[in-house]
């Protein structure tokens, strides 16, 4: 096998497609393989052929850019792109030294049109890797004058192909990658770019397509916003809106302007973070409960304990934000405090739970505050469970597991709270032995459930029951919810159907305190 047989026949090998095809680094054709017959424009292509003529007008600059972004050794790519409107995913790959490209065809299929990751979240990634390197990186947003006449003068299929299009080209111009449509299909593209002149040689690509389909009065325009050292969610959610707004006035977003906009947030952000930080510091919050009943009798049996504002109001962009700034351990102990206060005043008190965040458990020294707490304390350890809340995706479960073993050989039931939803899975269940589970509320049905969805429910219920653990309905607003989750197999329900959030001390009202009598047995201490 000669060096240039090699070399089609591992570009072959690894590019897992349909067909490869081999041009030299003008993009004319020398050699084609595979399954080309079924592409017949492929098909028909002579040797000398320029490759972008092969496909739809609106992908040919698509593989120019291609060719043109490619490095000299490794991968571009792959970007979708059109042939008798199927669409296909094309890369191309360059051997160091090379005097060709070679091309790597596949069709593209349902799964691999869905990996797109959304805008901010790409975004966020690159610029975060580029602040760590000591990089300064941009966003940038492109859009077209006259955008709005495009699907009239195409209709919805190639105007489809147009935006898609749009977001490729953006995509291969972005650092890493990262581009990506920020309102409707491509109305708005985002971009993160280190260069202005990419942005200008993206309008005119831009152009070059629109041109390429008869768009005529279709011109490209960009705005770029210098992202700093500040903090990064703020400036893209503020540029997203930037967007959004943009899109839905007409208005053309400056670059000074859009400045001004992540300067104005980013001065809100601070007030907001300076009001929680005070709020927490100053144990500006009283502790709410809920009940949770049984599930066959309504009868209360345990109450958890929530964070509200003064007059009940609901903390969770709070919560949010102090676990953003580290400072969920202060309101976990915090209402620690509190629960035990009110078990050890009187020993017939209803048993509470109380939530710890996944930030807490994750963050050092929290374990040890929260054993010190308990050490002292006069109650039946029975008596006050500890819910695992899903809010921060927990990694190290080592650790985290090391504190809620801890909690259970003091005699502290361990609860896994919002399973099936967000980061509380199968895996926290795996590797975090619980005595109790409560499935998120958002699983539960808003109308008559299904078959199949009352399978799933009694399914978890008996998993729940097989790993020794009972089972918590949240959410539950109506009879009819309460009686399905009874009827799969549920322990204990929760939800405004049977009683709304109110302060503890209405809990302590109905519970005061009472000394012990000289012939009653005191409680079992853990």
């Amino acid at each position: 096998m000669n060096d240039s047989a090699l070399k089609r026949f591992v570009a072959f090998a690894f590019s897992a497609a349909d067909v490869l095809i081999e041009t030299d680094l003008e993009g004319k054709i020398a050699f084609t393989a595979g399954a080309v017959s079924t592409v017949k424009t492929l098909a028909n292509a002579k040797n000398g052929t320029d490759l972008p003529d092969s496909f739809e007008p609106v992908s040919r600059r698509i593989i120019r850019t291609l060719m043109e972004t490619a490095p000299e050794e490794g991968r571009a790519g792959p970007a979708q792109v059109w042939c008798e409107d199927q669409a296909y995913d094309l890369s191309l790959w360059r051997m160091k030294g090379s005097p060709s490209f070679q091309w790597a065809l596949r069709r593209a299929t349902s799964e691999t049109s869905s990996e797109e990751t959304p805008f901010p979240q790409c975004a966020y990634a690159t610029l975060e890797d580029a602040q760590r390197r000591g990089r300064a990186l941009d966003l940038a947003m492109v859009w077209l004058d006259g955008g709005e006449h495009v699907r009239w003068a195409l209709g919805d299929r190639e105007a489809d192909q147009f935006f898609a299009s749009l977001n490729e080209i953006a995509r291969l111009h972005a650092h890493g990658g990262a581009a990506g449509s920020i309102v409707g299909a491509g109305d708005i593209i985002g971009i993160v770019t280190d260069n202005a002149s990419d942005l200008s040689q993206l309008e005119l690509e831009f152009d070059e397509i629109a041109r390429s389909l008869g768009l005529e009065r279709v011109s490209a325009r960009s705005a770029r916003l210098e992202v700093g050292e500040g903090a990064l969610d703020t400036a893209i959610e503020v540029f997203v809106e930037a967007a959004t707004r943009f899109h839905e006035s007409g208005e053309q977003p400056k670059e000074a302007t859009l400045s001004a906009f992540v300067e104005k947030a980013r001065r809100l952000a601070e007030a907001r973070t300076a009001a929680v930080t005070l709020t927490v510091r100053n144990k500006m919050f009283e502790p709410y409960v809920q009940a949770l009943v049984c599930a066959e009798t309504h009868e209360p049996l345990e109450y958890e304990v929530l964070i509200r504002l003064p007059g009940g109001r609901s903390f969770v962009p709070g919560l949010l934000l102090a676990e953003q700034i580290g400072m969920t351990q202060d309101l976990d102990l915090t209402m620690t405090e509190a629960a035990l206060k009110f078990l050890q005043t009187c020993p017939n008190r209803p048993a509470l739970s109380v939530n710890l965040s996944g930030a807490s458990l994750i963050s050092g020294g929290f374990g040890d505050k929260l054993a010190g707490l308990l050490r002292g304390a006069k109650i039946d350890p029975r008596r006050l469970c500890f819910e695992v809340t899903e809010t921060c995706a927990i990694q190290d479960f080592d650790h985290v597991r090391a504190i809620t073993e801890g909690l259970r050989r003091r005699g502290h039931p361990v609860a896994l709270d919002d399973f099936g939803a967000g980061a509380a899975g199968l895996e926290y269940m795996l590797r975090l032995p619980v005595d109790r589970v409560k499935i998120d509320g958002a699983l539960m049905p808003r109308t008559t459930p299904s078959e199949w969805e009352r399978k799933v429910f009694s399914s978890i219920a008996d998993f729940s029951h097989a790993m020794g653990a009972t089972i918590v309905a949240e959410h539950v607003e109506h009879r009819w919810q309460a009686l399905v989750m009874s009827q799969e197999g549920f322990d204990l329900l929760q939800g405004y159907l049977f009683a709304a959030p109110e302060p503890l001390n209405e809990l302590v009202r109905r519970h005061p305190p009472r000394l012990r009598r000289e012939d009653e047995p005191a409680a079992a201490f853990g």
